[in-house]
């Protein structure tokens, strides 16, 4: 069914560019399409050749499942990188009790992946700081930089009551974030992640200013994940010796996230056109390696415009969120839409 819906706000970026690009006529090979037309979860996707593609949400459906699976498993995706030869963090994955208990795992079985280990583990193993993820967690939710062993009780409280399965534990890497953005063995786009932060103006408290920034955010149709209320940035602000009510003078920046995702307020600073191809290589190869075609490599360097031995692959996104990248300039909207023709033009490969 040849129709475009309108498209809403609410539609999943993926869909919302797709229709654009029908719009358009930057996807000459798709003869006709269904859109769903309430939600815009799903695009039914028919070629000339015979050919059909369907996209979920923000996935446009050109990894496999398989390597899709591994890809979203933090511990089994740092596994296979070993296997390959790259750098990954130190760490190790911890099961929840209410995850143990359900799969039946005794204690004597798995005592060193217990959680009551954690803290013993981070105090002997790694030192602090740490940082605390879900391991099938994406979009920043539920990440905590964890400073101290008092801090333990909460993480886990909230870990064990949001139903999250296993948490990896990783050692801080004191470089700074990219994201690497890879298709069909060439770098797409690349950027340096900064976390979430507010800039004083003098006047203002940083309750007011977040929300400030938040009014940003959708004006740029930048959909985000945080809210002032977050223990997270509480934590944040405790370690600058400030509060969510306190009063930043004009040009002060305050980090407000110990982590950089843009969907959770992160801001962008574009290095595609200055990435050394030593960097393009390490992302290219790791994509490859985990079976993917379509990936976001995060990695962490001391400079990415300079080759170096230090670095760290940090995660595998085998479904990278391009919105609030797009949403940071026209070059990168350019990059995005580029990306996206380029994978919707040609059909599944069968």
């Amino acid at each position: 069914m040849s129709i475009i819906p309108v498209a809403k706000r609410s539609f999943p970026y993926l869909t919302r560019r797709i229709i654009s690009l029908l719009e358009q006529g930057m996807l000459p090979n798709i003869t006709d399409w269904y859109i769903d037309p309430d939600y815009g979860m799903i695009t039914h996707l028919h070629y000339a050749s015979g050919e059909r593609r369907i996209t979920y949400r923000n996935n446009p459906g050109i990894n496999s499942v398989t390597a899709s699976e591994v890809a979203r498993d933090k511990g089994y995706t740092k596994t296979l990188l070993r296997e390959g030869g790259f750098r990954v963090a130190n760490g190790k994955e911890f099961l929840l009790p209410w995850w143990q208990h359900a799969i039946h795992l005794s204690e004597v079985d798995s005592i060193d992946r217990l959680s009551v280990t954690i803290a013993t583990y981070c105090q002997e193993a790694l030192g602090y700081p740490v940082y605390c993820k879900p391991i099938d967690g994406s979009e920043g939710r539920a990440i905590h930089r964890v400073t101290e062993s008092s801090q333990w009780p909460a993480v886990l409280h909230e870990y064990e009551s949001e139903r999250i399965k296993l948490a990896v534990i990783e050692e801080a890497i004191p470089y700074p974030d990219f994201r690497i953005v890879i298709f069909n063995g060439r770098v797409i786009s690349a950027y340096q992640r900064l976390p979430f932060s507010v800039t004083g103006n003098g006047s203002s408290t940083i309750t007011e200013l977040i929300a400030e920034k938040q009014e940003q955010f959708k004006r740029d149709e930048r959909p985000t994940h945080l809210h002032p209320d977050d223990p997270r940035i509480h934590e944040e602000l405790r370690l600058q010796n400030i509060t969510i009510e306190s009063v930043p003078a004009a040009g002060q920046a305050v980090r407000l996230l110990p982590i950089s995702n843009l969907s959770a307020g992160g801001e962008s600073r574009d290095v595609t056109d200055s990435i050394h191809p030593f960097w393009q290589d390490i992302a290219i190869r790791a994509t490859a390696h985990c079976s993917l075609i379509l990936c976001g490599v995060d990695l962490a360097c001391p400079d990415i415009t300079q080759q170096s031995d230090e670095y760290y692959i940090l995660e595998m996104n085998a479904g990278p969120g391009l919105d609030h990248y797009a949403a940071s300039g026209e070059e990168q909207k350019r990059r995005v839409d580029e990306l996206y023709s380029l994978i919707l033009n040609e059909p599944p490969i069968k």
